[in-house]
């Protein structure tokens, strides 16, 4: 099944067993899930694990160095980094402006096909690897703006094609794909009854569908709030002890 999952759904698919205890904690999940992806094979895992880590020890900005980075983008007059890349429309100049944290730097020029290309920057930013210029001779109102983004490529699914997940669903039979959606849930089909598997499923369909509220009732250290919490990146958890009406309804 795995296999077969990977085939039809290649580069969308990763063994998230490979992602812990990697010794990067410190990037999201799935910039692992997508170097571990698009790097590393099966066969050869720890081999190529140590080259993407290596990678990302490189490209990587700490906090306490983006002046050195910044030093030497504009030493060498270009570079990469691998950082999360917003971007915003500037009305009244009539251009997007990105904002790297990772460098300190909130005035990126940035191509607009880059925006086109990759639209969910400019709801939150998205992390990737960014090639960097810097050219003292942009500016833009009597200001100097050196650094320029010439080329970016996303760790995570820009654009969401329903469709083609709809296509590639009819290769999979129905008890198939539910064991592959619990199994993207972190949790082994292989043990349990379809009746668990449904009631697991249950837990997602506020994930996916506007206005259904559910209620879970069970005793206390019973697991539920371990659940939600890493079910999904949208789950919000409310502690039932300082639960108010506010956030209830929020």
């Amino acid at each position: 099944m795995n296999t077969k999952l990977k085939d039809i759904f290649s580069g969308k698919v990763v063994n998230k067993s490979h992602t812990i205890n990697t010794g990067v904690d410190e990037f999201p999940r799935y910039v692992l899930e997508y170097l571990i992806d698009n790097y590393c094979a099966e066969e050869t895992f720890h081999e190529d694990m140590e080259k993407v880590v290596g990678r990302l020890k490189e490209t990587f900005v700490y906090g306490a160095e983006a002046e050195k980075i910044r030093h030497y983008i504009r030493e060498n007059r270009k570079h990469s980094v691998i950082a999360n890349l917003e971007a915003r429309l500037v009305e009244t100049e009539d251009k997007y402006w990105g904002t790297i944290s990772a460098i300190n730097e909130n005035f990126v020029n940035i191509p607009g096909n880059i925006v086109r290309q990759y639209p969910m920057i400019l709801s939150g930013g998205m992390w990737g690897t960014i090639d960097l210029t810097y050219d003292e001779t942009e500016i833009h109102n009597k200001k100097i703006r050196p650094f320029k983004v010439t080329a970016f490529t996303p760790f995570q699914v820009s654009v969401i094609n329903l469709d083609e997940y709809i296509e590639k669903r009819s290769e999979f039979t129905c008890d198939e794909w539910i064991d592959i959606l619990v199994d993207s849930c972190g949790l082994d089909p292989k043990k349990m009854t379809y009746r668990q598997k449904i009631l697991y499923l249950c837990r997602c369909i506020p994930l996916v569908e506007t206005n259904v509220n559910m209620v879970e009732l069970a005793p206390r250290e019973t697991g539920k709030t371990y659940l939600y919490r890493n079910l999904s990146y949208y789950a919000h958890v409310l502690s039932g002890g300082k639960a108010n009406p506010c956030p209830t309804f929020y």
